[in-house]
């Protein structure tokens, strides 16, 4: 009995001080804490969807996950969640678009001299990367503005609201405050 406490002793100590741990290797590099070897498996990190993932308080920076709500591979960085599909999360980033479409749907009437009320204009963003966004149109004295923040990549609907009082009969062109831009036309009866 003493023979095997000892044994288990000096065993535990040899681990100790290597310091390094290696699954399917006997000699992990000395640059890891943790190695793991195989030609027929790999790792897989805890599975968590994205509601799961923002309930982990307080993460800790280098923390990883795949996250089963996109299907990617994710690791925090302190402040920001970021995954292998080349998306960054966060509610300060801004939005990547790469193309706008700007008739995709417009609600309301302008009216000279009255003000706004119940004006829309809806239209498409190509989103590549999720984040922030804020955008303007202006022209004859009304201005269209949303905000706001993708979830998603791909196509998404953003309803612009208009604001002012229209200054003459016209139609109006609204170009987009954007550097990728478009620009969609409002009659002022």
């Amino acid at each position: 009995m003493m023979k095997n406490i000892l044994i288990a002793m000096l065993s535990l100590s040899c681990f100790m001080a290597k310091a390094q741990i290696g699954i399917g290797t006997p000699m992990p590099d000395p640059s890891a804490v943790l190695e793991l070897k195989s030609t027929t498996k790999g790792f897989l990190p805890p599975g968590l969807t994205t509601v799961q993932r923002d309930a982990i308080a307080s993460p800790m920076a280098g923390l990883v996950i795949y996250n089963t709500t996109k299907n990617c591979l994710e690791w925090f960085d302190g402040t920001t969640w970021y995954n292998g599909c080349g998306v960054q999360e966060s509610s300060g980033a801004t939005a990547v678009v790469t193309a706008y479409s700007c008739s995709t749907n417009s609600v309301g009437t302008l009216t000279v001299g009255t003000p706004v009320s119940g004006v829309t204009q809806t239209i498409t963003a190509t989103v590549d990367r999720v984040g922030t966004y804020s955008i303007s149109a202006s022209a004859n004295g009304v201005t269209f503005t949303g905000s706001g923040s993708f979830a998603g990549t791909g196509s998404q609907d953003i309803v612009l609201t208009a604001s002012g009082i229209p200054l003459v009969v016209a139609n109006s062109n609204f170009v987009l405050d954007r550097s990728v831009s478009c620009n969609f036309s409002r009659n002022t009866l």
